[in-house]
């Protein structure tokens, strides 16, 4: 046991490093409408479980492993996120590994380390949607991809395409490899006809796609796809996203003097930048370490300039960070393998210091909160409880919970707009008895006059009909 604690020890530090961040992490906000969506999903009829699974913009097969685990366990936060902060830490373990079979044991304990503290990877691994899985399962198929164990490989990206569409960018840049491999072994259409059982998977999911309601897709809130998101990704790659926060991802706050996660982030990714340049400049003579580094620099540019081309092409906005979030693990790894080749030991440990202080600066995020309060401020009360969104109507229904007939989804300015197109919205929502009814909601410009606020928890603020107060 001693002998495996000492030889193991960098990888047992980094576990348990990762391990106390992301526990410390794992219930500390509440859920927002993504973790609901997959809560109150868990909760509803067998039939419409189905119905959702299969028209909703995502893949099936994460939703579909996570009914078993709700049926054991429930849907409450823990339960929900623990799965999550499973595979999170598996990365670790597997990143690990994998940098060990592709580079050194240097570079694979940097790598550890890094991915332990990593904010954007610290942030999924308690989110209780499909990304720290995607980030596991993609990170296992490039590893039987170097290990050239080629049957499992074609396993691996079966289970990424049924795990997020977008992984399909990150099969095409391992498929680049993969035929460079066989053609310089010269066994090129040996290769190829490994990977026939794969063929057919761009066109088994373009048709499933075009069976969901284009509404479901729901794309008008994402970042336009355009090339200057790429330097933007790396910088969300250092210092995380507002992971809870609904719309398009927005990079971490970091406040160090004058200094903010842009500035500090391109200054990193300069010295990246150089430190690359260096690591080609030092490897020139070393053919086989050369093509490591270009591989690792083509499983992150290439999955980012594939979804730009194509949402340029299709006219849609496509571009989300966490679409593309095993890139991340991926950026880790080429971080790791350039410093340990251009760097000395003291080196490396000034850059990790400095990287680790900054991350002490990044500030809390402002989440919407609140619900839970509100919960225990109105779970007995006889009257319907109104929110004005549909985002803050399935929070809502998650944590008061699905035997609660009065939770009500309304919009108070705008009466006849319809809701029928979001997933998981009850038919029967409209409320009953609107002049007696509590309306909830964060945003006090969704609140038509007439109405007059009486009290709030945490962001959500309650309003009444004027009338009733004059009563």
């Amino acid at each position: 046991m001693l002998k495996f604690v000492k030889i193991n020890s960098d990888i047992i530090i980094a576990v348990v490093l990762g391990t106390v961040i992301r526990l410390v992490y794992i219930v500390s906000d509440e859920v927002w409408f993504d973790e609901a969506f997959t809560g109150v999903l868990l909760r509803v009829p067998t039939s419409e479980y189905f119905k959702v699974l299969f028209t909703d913009a995502h893949p099936p097969l994460y939703n579909l492993l996570m009914k078993p685990w709700a049926m054991l366990f429930g849907t409450g936060e823990l339960s929900l996120r623990f799965l999550p902060f499973v595979f999170g830490i598996a990365t670790i373990i597997l990143a690990y590994k994998v940098t060990l079979q592709l580079l050194s044991k240097n570079a694979a304990t940097l790598t550890a380390v890094l991915i332990a503290i990593n904010p954007f990877l610290i942030g999924y691994s308690y989110e209780a949607r499909s990304y720290s899985f995607y980030g596991f399962i993609t990170l296992l198929t490039f590893y039987f991809l170097i290990k050239k164990r080629y049957w499992l490989l074609v396993v691996g990206i079966i289970v990424m395409e049924v795990t997020h569409y977008m992984s399909f960018m990150f099969i095409v840049a391992m498929g680049l490899y993969y035929v460079f491999l066989h053609y310089k072994e010269k066994n090129l259409v040996k290769g190829l006809l490994r990977l026939s059982p794969v063929a057919v998977l761009p066109a088994i999911v373009a048709v499933y796609l075009l069976r969901i309601p284009k509404e479901s897709l729901n794309t008008g809130w994402i970042r336009p796809s355009e090339f200057y998101n790429i330097p933007r990704s790396l910088i969300a790659y250092v210092y995380g996203v507002q992971t809870k926060l609904t719309g398009m991802d927005s990079i971490n706050n970091v406040k160090l003097l004058f200094l903010n996660e842009y500035s500090l982030g391109i200054a990193f990714l300069l010295f990246l930048i150089a430190g690359i340049a260096l690591a080609f400049y030092k490897l020139k003579s070393k053919k086989s370490e050369l093509e490591k580094l270009v591989l690792l620099i083509s499983m992150i540019l290439i999955p980012q300039t594939l979804l730009i081309a194509v949402g340029l092409v299709e006219k849609q906005s496509l571009y989300v960070e966490r679409y593309l979030a095993p890139a991340t693990i991926f950026f880790v790894i080429l971080i790791s393998y350039v410093l340990t080749t251009v760097a000395s030991f003291e080196v490396l440990a000034i850059i990790l210091l400095v990287y680790a202080f900054t991350l002490t600066k990044i500030q809390k995020p402002n989440y919407i909160d609140g619900m839970k309060e509100l919960v225990q401020t109105y779970k007995n009360t006889k009257r319907e409880i109104v929110f004005t969104s549909p985002i803050d109507y399935l929070v809502g229904r998650y944590y008061f919970g699905e035997e609660n007939d009065n939770i009500r989804l309304f919009n108070i300015k705008d009466p006849n707009e319809s809701f029928a197109h979001w997933p998981l919205m009850k038919p029967d929502a409209k409320p009953n008895d609107l002049d007696n009814a509590l309306i909830v909601s964060p945003d006090e410009s969704r609140i038509a006059q007439g109405y007059r606020y009486v009290s709030e928890s945490g962001k959500y603020r309650v309003y009444i009909k004027i009338s009733q107060s004059q009563q």
